[in-house]
């Protein structure tokens, strides 16, 4: 079978969009970046789960380790001229391990969440994760793994949501 995409524009444009730095740092990103106060006993976090899931994301997007992943973040807060810190190598390992968000509201809650379940529905998005984000997680733990798992899939959907592609079928009509 032959499709063709009928939103070429858009999707063309959307395709620019995914290689775009402020894809990752939006403006909700920038917001959210400091952690809220603890009222509980207990170390202050200086940095929200929100910068830990865009590190998280960067790393998986871009197949970088956790110190390029830090130094990745540095180089678009310069870039950018944004005025925030970013969370060192060992914060985001140890954070990462953290979220789950499947604990929190349950697995149906989670699939909602990250639209995981239209994904799951169609074998090829497999295919798809292995192709952009690669064949194996680097995560030594289970619960690192889980995390990893959970990010690549909102890589996916970020990525998606920047242009998908309109496509019908084409009729093969002989003459």
């Amino acid at each position: 079978m032959k499709f063709r995409v009928r939103n070429w524009a858009e999707y063309d444009a959307g395709l620019r969009c995914r290689g775009s730095l402020t894809l990752w740092v939006a403006p909700e990103v920038l917001d959210g970046w400091q952690a809220v106060r603890r009222t509980a006993a207990g170390g202050q976090s200086s940095h929200s789960r929100l910068a830990i899931e865009t590190g998280m994301m960067l790393r998986l997007a871009f197949h970088l380790a956790l110190r390029q992943t830090e130094g990745l973040m540095v180089s678009i807060f310069v870039l950018l001229d944004v005025p925030l810190s970013t969370p060192d190598h060992s914060t985001l390992s140890r954070r990462a391990r953290t979220m789950e968000s499947i604990s929190k509201g349950g697995r149906l809650g989670w699939q909602e969440e990250t639209d995981y379940g239209q994904r799951a529905l169609v074998e090829t998005a497999m295919g798809r994760y292995k192709a952009i984000i690669g064949p194996r997680l680097r995560a030594r733990s289970c619960s690192g793994q889980q995390a990893e798992a959970a990010v690549g899939v909102a890589v996916l959907n970020r990525m998606l949501d920047a242009g998908r592609p309109d496509s019908v079928r084409r009729l093969n009509i002989a003459a």
